[in-house]
């Protein structure tokens, strides 16, 4: 296979492994968002901050691990931007 090729598969590979991390991130966004909500929700008031800490909440621990996985993958993804 020509160079010309190979180098064509590479950028094929790495735009569809970008647009898949782009997907998966918008995907972990969405979830924390609606986690958020739901604890705003139980403190009783949409427009202010969380001020949850409850180690026996299981959302709670859901938002925190969403959370996680969001900055994770916001930095695998910068590693496949050029």
């Amino acid at each position: 296979m020509p160079n010309f090729m190979l180098a064509l598969q590479r950028k094929r590979s790495r735009t569809l492994l970008q647009v898949c991390g782009e997907w998966y991130v918008a995907d972990l966004e969405e979830l924390f968002g609606r986690l958020w909500t739901q604890c705003q929700e139980f403190q009783g008031s949409l427009h202010q901050d969380v001020l949850c800490t409850s180690r026996d909440c299981p959302i709670f621990y859901r938002r925190k691990k969403t959370q996680k996985d969001m900055a994770e993958a916001k930095v695998q993804l910068e590693r496949w931007k050029f």
